[in-house]
């Protein structure tokens, strides 16, 4: 857990303090994060969708 801490800390910091290149980056990850997001709801709706069509009798 602390470990975790230390990452996201540097991770702020380097984030907070470096340059373009640097917030690019961080872009790059925070998109990447919103797609594993929202992924799975996506596929659920597709699933939820196809299985509701069917006539379960």
């Amino acid at each position: 857990m602390w470990a975790q801490t230390v990452f996201v800390c540097l991770l702020i910091a380097v984030v907070s303090f470096g340059g373009s290149a640097v917030t690019s980056f961080y872009q790059i990850l925070t998109d990447m994060g919103n797609v594993a997001a929202t992924a799975p709801y996506i596929f659920y709706r597709v699933s939820k969708k196809k299985h509701g069509l069917k006539d379960l009798d």
